[in-house]
């Protein structure tokens, strides 16, 4: 099922302080939405927060219209199930297997039989161009192996919606453009909504994108920061 996510005037504060307030914004269903803004303003917090990984200190997030503080057990199981999430920190579990950490959201749905789980972990190891690396551990993976990764574990569902925090951050050029180069052609195929922090706003462009900078507490439009990208190349 296709997903609109809405923010309605969400807030976040640390021990008494706003982290950000009265942040709205809506994505619709095949929606690209670029944040980007300065490190420690808060962008990481307002991913998780839209993603129910954290609840907001006011506002509301709905999803499909719906207030996820209403949801049920269930409904949030399938709101889980629905989209990818790719941390800043990869967050790979340490003790699987690089083949085992891509496999994991197929795996726990169930249902698929281990040829195709094969089929699917192999295919976006090639696709990214890490192949040979299955039957390895994170600890002795490159920063730029570990974000491919992590990219490939939360598309290997064909999530509704994609949470993607600075995915290209300490990765190599090269990398970074099968990284980008694999989001864009899963985009295009499958249509789902896209939320990436990002540092460089003109990292995905195109009609259904939207930017945006977080900036003292406020979530404004890039369009008035255009000098700003053109010369420092946020």
């Amino acid at each position: 099922m296709p997903i609109e996510l809405q923010i309605q005037n969400m807030a976040f504060q640390y021990d008494g302080v706003y982290l950000f307030r009265d942040v709205s914004f809506t994505v619709k269903p095949g929606d690209v939405v670029i944040i980007s803004g300065r490190s420690g303003h808060g962008k990481s917090t307002l991913l998780e927060l839209c993603a129910a990984l954290r609840h907001p200190f006011s506002g509301r997030v709905l999803w499909n219209g719906k207030n996820i503080e209403e949801f049920s057990k269930r409904e949030i199981l399938l709101m889980r199930r629905s989209m990818g999430y790719v941390f800043q920190s990869h967050a790979l579990i340490s003790n699987h297997t690089v083949f085992d950490n891509i496999a994991l959201p197929l795996r726990s749905v169930g249902g698929f039989p281990n040829s195709f789980i094969e089929r699917e972990v192999k295919r976006y190891l090639r696709e990214f161009g890490i192949e040979g690396i299955e039957r390895v551990y994170p600890e002795v993976l490159s920063s730029g192996q570990l974000k491919a990764v992590a990219v490939a574990r939360a598309l290997i569902s064909k999530p509704r919606i994609l949470f993607l925090d600075e995915p290209l951050s300490g990765v190599d050029p090269l990398t970074a453009q099968d990284i980008l180069k694999v989001l864009y052609s899963c985009w295009e195929i499958e249509r789902m909504s896209v939320i990436l922090i990002a540092h460089n706003l003109n990292v995905w462009n195109g009609e259904n994108v939207r930017k945006f900078l977080l900036n003292a507490g406020k979530l404004e439009n890039a369009q008035n920061y255009a000098r700003i990208d053109r010369e420092y190349n946020l």
